[in-house]
């Protein structure tokens, strides 16, 4: 597997130069870390690292679960590129962590209705993302798709090989027919 980078930045770090600053701050499970790391291949590096350059080292301020799973990947012989990170200014580490809280803040409330909207049209797959406030987030957002009155079944066109008619079918027609 190869681990693309898929940002831009004015630095990159090898990811040996980055230390760990969150401590416990959070919990993650082998199966976040999995999710992480297929996330990673799929969609390469698509975020900096947001660093904080104390005098002695650089802190990872958001990135400790990429950071994680990239240590995971090596440790399987993947090759980690330089990685792009974006410095932060704290002149000391309770300034950082004081930053670092307020990064991890959420300043509003993530609903089903406003995904599906802010999803519509596009083909996207929803299955890995993790929202605390939204669990079974696919499930709830099937339900709240099919019960919209706006809610029209995707329509597929089949052919008769025999005759070449052509029929329009919903998909729980098509279903309905296997």
């Amino acid at each position: 597997m190869e681990i693309r980078i898929t940002c831009e930045s004015s630095d990159y770090l090898e990811l040996d130069e980055m230390t760990e600053f969150q401590g416990e701050l959070k919990e993650r499970t082998p199966e976040d870390y999995e999710k992480i790391t297929n996330s990673i291949y799929k969609h390469g590096i698509a975020f900096p690292f947001f660093v904080w350059k104390s005098v002695r080292k650089k802190y990872i301020l958001d990135g400790h679960g990429r950071s994680e799973a990239l240590r995971l990947a090596k440790e399987n012989g993947v090759k980690i590129p330089p990685l792009p990170v974006v410095y932060i200014k704290a002149k000391n580490a309770e300034i950082a962590k004081n930053l670092l809280l307020r990064l991890n803040s959420r300043y509003g409330t993530i609903t089903v209705q406003g995904i599906q909207s802010f999803i519509e049209g596009a083909d996207i797959d929803i299955s890995d993302v993790n929202i605390p406030e939204l669990p079974d987030l696919s499930a709830r957002l099937n339900t709240v798709l099919y019960e919209s009155p706006y809610y029209e079944p995707p329509v597929f066109q089949l052919f008769c090989p025999e005759c070449g008619d052509k029929y329009e079918v919903t998909d729980d027609e098509l279903r309905g027919m296997v």
